[in-house]
């Protein structure tokens, strides 16, 4: 086992943090993206049922002058608190963005522990620039060099990968010292936590992971800097993160690259559907035979979805909720038959065209093909296969999510996903200021509306 990646890690972060050149443009313009589309999904997830009820909970921990929650319309709430809620209403609706090979949400961890603690600190916009660069790059690293073999042990990447995301940003805001980070990685190991426990369960536990690894990697960070730390080596130890959560299985080719390669912030997707990204290839597949072909509900006697392994878990038919719709194939495929675009709103279980939705999800069958096995991570592959009642047979496959860096969306469409989102929340006007905040990267002052 390589001993020196929790020291990679520290370095990494130590000396990014401490940089004297100044951030790139193309830098900007990624986290002015990353941003926007953070803001979009935490606004609209505010009012999800799981975040009003976690903000109902957390709000009697207030300070005089408090932390911005985004959404809630209060300031008066524990700054950790604040990154606890941001962080679940961005992932409310699993709209948030995130990271294809280690199978991760980044940006719902990443900015709400930015904004907590560069409030509580006054950072200047270099120095929240830094932490979210850090963030960002520590979270898609761990995540890569764990998955997927922490995903077959039941862990989910975002809480697990996500903690150690959380103390860079920390780290790098409260310009720690390599000693202080190497004790809250440490320290952050006894924080890890987060399952798919919650898979075809109906619980909403899942929404609540990024804030769990933001409040938690602040935590873990703090404590360094009050000289409690936690082991050396954390990553490769034993019992350490290799160790316990991925079977002391990791991905070496992940682990030699130079920190100093392009940054893995340009590798991010963003969401253009809000479900579970597993979907996505089996929703492309029926917008493309969509595009060459009318499919009449009525017409269809069954559908096959071939995929690989991991997708082909999320195959569950009795969708009692909101998330189990956002992971189920089934679902999916009816939705993406039935609407022409695919909103929040298509994955409520009491929307229009319920029974349909049934009928259709009840004539699909899930298998796992195992010639799309050997591509995953990478490559997240359904061919989709639709037989009629008159015996015509329409099939089509994806390998492709919108959004990822092969298909880069520009500023413009992060806009329009922007508007999309908070046209019920925010006035036309607020929404042109927050845009405008966002493209100047005035952080703090994008999320005071």
């Amino acid at each position: 086992m390589d001993t020196n990646v929790t020291l990679k890690v520290a370095d990494f972060i130590e000396n990014f943090s401490t940089k004297s050149s100044g951030i790139e443009g193309e830098l900007k313009a990624q986290v002015r993206k990353l941003f926007l589309d953070f803001l979009s999904v935490t606004i609209v997830g505010s009012k999800s049922p799981v975040s009003q009820k976690l903000f109902s909970y957390l709000k009697t921990g207030i300070e005089e002058q408090g932390s911005i929650v985004i959404g809630h319309n209060s300031r008066t709430i524990y700054y950790k608190n604040a990154a606890f809620i941001n962080g679940t209403s961005a992932h409310a609706l699993d709209f948030d963005d995130g990271y294809t090979q280690g199978s991760v949400h980044i940006g719902s961890v990443v900015f709400p522990t930015v904004l907590a603690m560069a409030e509580k600190n006054k950072n200047s916009s270099e120095e929240i620039f830094r932490a979210i660069i850090v963030g960002y790059e520590v979270i898609i690293r761990v995540a890569s060099m764990i998955h997927p073999y922490s995903r077959e042990h039941g862990y989910h990447n975002t809480t697990v990968a996500g903690i150690f995301g959380a103390v860079g940003v920390v780290s790098s805001l409260l310009k720690l010292n390599k000693e202080q980070i190497i004790g809250a990685l440490g320290n952050a190991l006894s924080f890890t936590s987060g399952t798919f426990a919650f898979l075809h369960s109906g619980s909403d536990i899942k929404r609540l992971h990024p804030g769990i690894a933001a409040f938690n990697g602040i935590t873990a960070t703090e404590l360094a800097k009050h000289e409690i730390l936690g082991p050396e080596n954390i990553f490769e130890r034993n019992f350490g993160l290799f160790d316990v959560f991925s079977n002391r299985k990791f991905n070496k080719s992940e682990n030699e690259k130079s920190w100093d390669e392009p940054l893995g912030i340009f590798d991010a997707y963003i969401k253009t559907y809000p479900c579970c990204r597993q979907l996505d290839s089996t929703i492309n597949a029926i917008k493309k035979i969509k595009s060459r072909a009318l499919i009449n509900p009525s017409d269809i006697k069954r559908i096959e979805v071939r995929t690989h392994y991991l997708a082909a878990e999320h195959n569950q038919k009795n969708c009692t909720n909101f998330i189990d719709a956002q992971m189920s194939i089934p679902y999916a495929i009816a939705v993406s038959i039935i609407d022409e675009v695919i909103t929040p709103e298509s994955f409520h279980i009491n929307r229009s065209k319920k029974e349909l939705i049934n009928d259709i999800k009840s004539k699909v069958e899930v298998y796992k093909d195992e010639d799309f096995e050997g591509l995953y991570p990478p490559i997240r592959k359904s061919e989709v296969t639709i037989y009629k009642k008159d015996n015509e047979v329409l099939v089509d496959y994806s390998d492709k999510s919108i959004g990822e860096p092969s298909s880069e969306l520009s500023f413009d469409n992060i806009v329009e996903k922007f508007k999309n989102n908070c046209q019920n929340r925010l006035t036309d006007k607020t929404m042109e200021e927050v845009v405008k905040n966002v493209y100047e990267l005035k952080f703090l002052k994008a999320v005071n509306f």
